[in-house]
């Protein structure tokens, strides 16, 4: 993949930053009308108007659903799915239960088949991001949309 091809993964259309708006708010448990969000305690807004891709208060609300989605109990004590964000990666560990774990990286650097894997979790997930052209807000971004893609997939069969 050359360095074009590389950036364009990551530079969404209007359009798409939309779809992945309305899967995450989805996600959330909030309810899609025609163009209209409804969440609860009676409120609303428009699609286009859900700020997931531009806002961290946004982002953060998520990251902490998702941190109580995967929680259970092992011999009386609570183990919690996390996300971790640092300045050149962005890691999701997620286990609803032992039979279903995840860890996905976003993280700066050439990703190859050499690349460390958790003996623990099953499913690993990791994909090359450009912290630097990108920005972390970005990076927990796709992230997110990354894991919800899988959440959906997986959680469901």
């Amino acid at each position: 993949m050359n360095a074009k091809e590389f950036l364009s993964q990551y530079q969404t259309s209007g359009k798409e930053i939309i779809e992945n708006n309305k899967l995450i708010t989805e996600f959330m448990g909030n309810t899609i009308r025609g163009n209209t969000v409804y969440f609860p305690m009676l409120q609303e807004c428009k699609v286009d108007e859900l700020e997931y891709d531009s806002s961290y208060d946004w982002l953060m609300s998520v990251v902490d659903f998702i941190e109580e989605l995967g929680s259970y109990s092992i011999m009386g004590k609570k183990l919690y799915s996390t996300v971790k964000f640092l300045r050149n990666n962005v890691e999701i560990y997620f286990s609803p239960n032992q039979d279903l774990q995840l860890h996905l990286q976003f993280r700066t650097g050439k990703v190859n088949n050499d690349t460390w894997r958790h003996t623990m979790y099953k499913h690993h997930i990791i994909k090359q991001f450009d912290f630097k052209t990108h920005g972390k807000q970005r990076g927990l971004y796709c992230a997110i949309v990354e894991f919800i893609k899988w959440y959906n997939k997986n959680m469901k069969e």
